[in-house]
């Protein structure tokens, strides 16, 4: 089969997936869940510089992180909050450089997280998910699916 290619005109639309209908709070919460096993999770490798992972999350409108070793084992998480201005500030005060500031310093170490488990997401509304968060002082959470073999 030959392909042709075409001119691209005053095209300046981008397709994105569509929302099936409309989320509400009471949607369940799978609707807003992103399945690393479908989609690849953003990751930034320990050791990478905090000042340039924060451009890069800010241009790619990003707010979380995975972070992994070089093996890409998982090693914790990284947030735009976390690489806040003011944090770094903070260690500039101290003497360091930007260029020697790496995510790892800011970073919540997988250690310090809680997940929630797979089969309980699997039956929860949107309102459940934001209640937790807002009890345990959270902005984003994990997802493990335990029952995986």
């Amino acid at each position: 089969m030959k392909l042709d290619f075409f001119d691209i005109e005053a095209t300046d639309d981008i397709a994105k997936p569509e929302t099936v209908g409309s989320i509400t709070k009471d949607s369940s919460a799978l609707e807003v869940f992103t399945d690393f096993n479908v989609y690849m999770p953003l990751m930034l490798e320990e050791g990478s510089c905090a000042v340039e992972a924060e451009k890069q999350m800010q241009k790619a409108h990003v707010r979380l992180k995975l972070v992994v070793d070089k093996d890409e084992n998982f090693v914790g998480v990284v947030s735009l909050d976390n690489l806040n201005n003011q944090e770094v500030i903070k260690r500039l005060s101290k003497g360091y450089s930007r260029e020697e500031l790496s995510i790892d310093e800011f970073m919540i170490p997988k250690e310090q997280l809680k997940a929630f488990d797979y089969d309980q997401i699997a039956c929860a509304t949107i309102t459940n998910v934001i209640e937790a968060l807002k009890e345990n002082g959270q902005q984003h959470c994990l997802v493990l699916d335990r029952n995986r073999a």
